[in-house]
C-alpha cells in the first residue's frame, strides 16, 4: 500500500501546483487589471479567479469527452466498414508489345516507302541522262546534217559553176587570129567577126573560108 500512497501524493501536488497556477495567473490579471479601482479587489479577483478555473475544467472535461465519444464512433464506423480488395492487373507489358509489334509495322511501311522513292528518283535521274543523251545525239545528228547539206551544196555549185562554165565555153572566137569552126554548130568565124565564147575542144581552125565551107561549116551572120 505505501507505493500507492505515495504516488497519489506526488499526484495530489502536481494537481496542486497546477491549480495554483491556473488561480494565480487570473487572479492576478483580475486584481491588476479589471479591479485595480475596486476596494474589494482582492475578493472579486479570487472569486473570478476560481470562476475561470471552474470552466476552464469543464471545457477540458467536454473536448475529453467529445474527442474520447469521436474516437468511438470512428473505432464503430471502422469496424462496419466492409473491406474493399484491389486487384492489380498488369496490362503494362501487353501494351507495350502492341506498341512494339505497331512500330515495327511502321518501320517497314516507311522502309518500303524510302525504297520507292530511291527506285523513282533513280528512275527520274536515269529519264534525265537518257533525254539529255538524245538531245545531244540530235544536235549531233542535226549538227552533221547540216555539214552535209553544206558540202553537197558546195559540191552541186561547183557542178553547176562547172557546167556553166562549160557551156559558155573557155575560149571568146575574137581572141584567135584565124577562122575557128564550131564543131557542133558547124558555124565558123573569122577575124574582125564578133566573137562568142566556146569551149576549146570544140574549135576546129581553118586555113581559108573555102577550106571550112568545104568542111561543111557556114559563116557566122555577125
Amino acid at each position: 500500500m505505501e507505493p500507492n500512497s505515495h504516488n497519489w501524493q506526488t499526484i495530489l501536488k502536481v494537481l496542486e501546483w497546477v491549480l495554483f497556477w491556473y488561480w494565480l495567473i487570473p487572479y492576478y490579471f483580475f486584481k491588476k487589471i479589471a479591479f485595480k479601482t475596486s476596494k474589494h479587489k482582492v475578493l472579486w479577483s479570487s472569486i473570478f479567479s476560481v470562476f475561470v478555473i471552474l470552466m476552464m475544467i469543464g471545457i477540458v472535461g467536454n473536448s475529453g469527452g467529445n474527442s474520447g465519444g469521436n474516437s468511438d464512433e470512428k473505432a464503430v464506423k471502422t469496424s462496419h466498414k466492409p473491406q474493399v480488395h484491389y486487384v492489380t492487373k498488369k496490362v503494362g507489358q501487353k501494351r507495350l508489345s502492341q506498341a512494339q509489334s505497331q512500330q515495327k509495322v511502321l518501320e517497314k511501311e516507311e522502309a518500303k516507302k524510302q525504297s520507292e522513292y530511291d527506285k523513282l528518283a533513280a528512275a527520274l535521274v536515269a529519264a534525265k541522262k537518257k533525254q539529255a543523251k538524245a538531245e545531244s545525239s540530235q544536235k549531233a545528228a542535226a549538227a552533221a546534217y547540216s555539214r552535209s547539206v553544206k558540202a553537197n551544196a558546195d559540191t552541186t555549185y561547183s557542178k553547176r559553176t562547172s557546167r556553166s562554165n562549160n557551156y559558155r565555153g573557155n575560149m571568146n572566137t575574137a581572141d584567135s587570129k584565124k577562122i575557128v569552126g564550131n564543131s557542133r554548130s558547124k558555124i565558123y568565124h573569122v577575124p574582125g567577126q564578133s566573137g562568142y565564147r566556146m569551149n576549146s575542144k570544140n574549135a576546129v581552125y581553118f586555113n581559108s573560108e573555102k577550106e571550112a565551107q568545104a568542111a561543111g561549116y557556114r559563116k557566122a551572120l555577125r
